[in-house]
């Protein structure tokens, strides 16, 4: 992750039975702005 990059996530449940942030991913909202394969092309890196 870099800084201000949006993320999704659910609220569960981390150590000592503090709130945490569960499911962290990337939000899909904007696609033009990294120009980079970042993986959404259904390929395998190869």
């Amino acid at each position: 992750l870099s800084e201000g990059q949006e993320v999704e996530f659910e609220k569960g449940q981390g150590r000592d039975g503090r709130p945490a942030a569960v499911k962290v991913r990337l939000a899909e909202t904007q696609v033009e702005d990294a120009g980079g394969d970042s993986g959404d092309d259904g390929g395998n890196g190869a």
